[in-house]
């Protein structure tokens, strides 16, 4: 399989961004191809995925971000960017689930999964999905599913990025833009994918204690005492985080969750960004589902572990890449989705991530890399299945 990137960094005039993309277009497709695009929310992205279709007779999905991530130039804003996938030995599906509240996550992934899989006429060894913002569903609930119906197959993805002024973030496919429906699109044939992520946070407080009460993404209560008396005596200000709660999911004051090792958890710490905070009740809210169980403490993230983490999981990445090499497999396309928390922390030096891409990642690998508001990734395979996980606040990679 083959793989190129083009940009445009036209936003207005649909034809004239379908031009430029085409043209940069310069790979003899294969037998199988899919274009996957990623826009800012100012783009009349669904009438641009049209155009493209008919430009380069492949079908093209996507989703929206606050900005894109490569290995050729690093960070870019204000764009729109073409992935164009193509091989004789891979194969592409895409479908989109139904509206949010017609039926469970489970039913609507269910439908959206089984005509992908049919459309693949195999068995997927990769699902990319990506969820619009939906606060009717955990994200968690997503790579659950997932994992479900497919029997352990890798989910890759999350939930796409959009600008502060815009309200919505949105996926498109079939040349229609949506804003209330998940996207997924299968990979099947000779791909061996392989994922990465790392962590690296600062403690706040060595004030360590089980989630003895929780639901979904709600935690109530933590040991013998309420999340928000837990907060207090972690030393955290909760008054003055509470006054602004519009600014608590960008704050770096972050849970952290360690659940023991057994046959159903692999003892990856998971992150978690804090949305709400109720001081009377006492309870708090995350993007992504709080394990009753689990030891909560607090942790913070700063610039240099952004840059840090990055480093990390690319150098990880790296070395998965060599040994499948090794063995004779050639890698030539790449993922990474970066938290929009991240972006936010990186406000004074924004091309930060990028760089580490471009110093990091080999020339000969198609790297791109999208923001989004949590992340879906693999921590672990065992036995054939992966272990399927949502994740706030890091950088996740998947290369095939």
């Amino acid at each position: 399989m083959k793989s190129t990137l083009a940009v445009s960094y036209e936003l207005d005039n649909t034809e004239k961004a379908a031009n430029e993309l085409a043209a940069q277009v310069s790979l003899s497709l294969a037998g199988h191809s899919c274009g996957l695009l990623f826009f800012d929310v100012a783009t009349d992205c669904g009438a641009l995925a049209a155009t493209l279709e008919k430009k380069l007779s492949i079908p093209v999905a996507g989703c929206s971000t606050i900005a894109t991530l490569d290995n050729k130039k690093g960070f870019r804003d204000f764009n729109v960017s073409l992935m164009v996938m193509t091989g004789d030995d891979v194969r592409f599906a895409c479908a989109l689930s139904e509206p949010t509240g017609a039926g469970s996550t489970a039913e609507r992934l269910g439908a959206a999964y089984s005509e992908a899989a049919s459309k693949l006429g195999e068995a997927p060894k990769l699902i990319l999905v990506f969820s619009p913002n939906d606060a009717d569903m955990v994200l968690d609930d997503c790579a659950e599913a997932l994992d479900e119906l497919s029997g352990g197959v890798p989910v890759f993805g999350g939930v796409p990025g959009f600008s502060m002024g815009s309200e919505e973030s949105r996926v498109v496919l079939s040349g229609r833009a949506y804003s209330d429906r998940t996207l997924l699109v299968l990979l099947g044939g000779g791909i061996r994918p392989v994922f990465s992520v790392k962590n690296v946070l600062k403690s706040l407080a060595e004030h360590k204690r089980p989630v003895t009460s929780a639901k979904g993404s709600v935690v109530y209560k933590v040991g013998d005492v309420s999340f928000v008396e837990h907060m207090r005596q972690s030393g955290i200000a909760v008054e003055k985080i509470a006054a602004s709660p519009d600014s608590l999911p960008f704050l770096p004051i972050l849970l952290l969750l360690e659940a023991p090792q057994d046959e159903n958890n692999d003892g990856f710490p998971l992150v978690r960004t804090l949305c709400a905070l109720n001081l009377e009740e006492g309870f708090g809210a995350s993007i992504g589902r709080i394990p009753q169980g689990a030891d909560l403490s607090f942790v913070s993230l700063n610039s240099q572990d952004v840059e840090l983490s990055c480093r990390l999981t690319l150098q990880d990445l790296a070395e998965q890449i060599q040994a499948g090499e090794s063995e004779g497999y050639v890698y030539s396309t790449a993922f990474a989705i970066s938290c929009q928390g991240r972006y936010i922390l990186l406000a004074g030096d924004r091309g930060l991530e990028g760089r580490c891409l471009t110093e990091l990642s080999s020339p000969s690998l198609n790297l791109f890399g999208l923001y989004g508001y949590g992340e879906l990734c693999p921590t672990s395979a065992r036995g054939g299945k992966n272990l399927n996980r949502a994740h706030n606040l890091s950088i996740v990679f998947c290369a095939f």
